[in-house]
């Protein structure tokens, strides 16, 4: 994000990082705001060899890589993965006319304090606390997984489940476009 809005500002990117053009680096900054945002694209759950949530171990220790669940794309429900239930856009948000309600809560979203550059980390901190919720009430196994590195989900209550992802997918949606304006209201003021 920092590359691209170093394009944006009319710098060069740092590092290995190359963006052709400022149309390059504003569909990057769009797509990456949104991604920022997304639980699942930032947070996810270690299973150990009996199925439960652990925590993956300190900074610098090497992860064990038969607990990752990549995000959740290697938690299977039915002909879908967790990731991808979390990627789809909830049925009750029409792109083409978004509800008042998302519109309300994107303009009641609080400027990011701090320096421009430092903005993508604060954004992905708190999206990363809100991605403990996408795993709440859930259970894994590996019976029935189509790898053997894969685990297939138990939601006791779908319904109620369904209902906070799509609550929280529309808050996560507000944040992000509240932030991406008021990034773009930055670079260029």
């Amino acid at each position: 994000m920092n590359a691209a809005i170093a394009v944006l500002q009319g710098k060069k990117p740092a590092g290995p990082i190359s963006i052709c053009d400022r149309r390059e680096a504003l569909l990057l900054l769009a797509h990456l705001a949104g991604d920022i945002h997304q639980p699942l694209h930032v947070g996810s759950v270690y299973l150990d060899h009996a199925n439960h949530p652990v925590d993956p171990g300190p900074a610098g220790r090497p992860v064990d890589r038969t607990m990752d669940t990549v995000g959740g794309n290697a938690i299977e429900d039915g002909s879908s993965n967790l990731h991808a239930e979390w990627d789809a856009i909830h049925r009750s948000i029409n792109p083409q006319a978004l509800p008042a309600a998302l519109l309300t809560a994107a303009r009641a979203v609080a400027p990011t304090p701090g320096d421009v550059k430092d903005w993508p980390a604060q954004w992905a901190t708190g999206t990363l606390h809100s991605a403990r919720s996408a795993f709440d009430g859930l259970t894994y196994d590996h019976t029935g997984a189509s790898k053997p590195a894969a685990w297939v989900v138990k939601i006791a209550d779908r319904n109620a489940y369904a209902a906070r992802r799509a609550s929280l997918q529309e808050q996560q949606l507000a944040l992000a476009g509240a932030r991406l304006a008021q990034l773009l209201n930055t670079i260029w003021p």
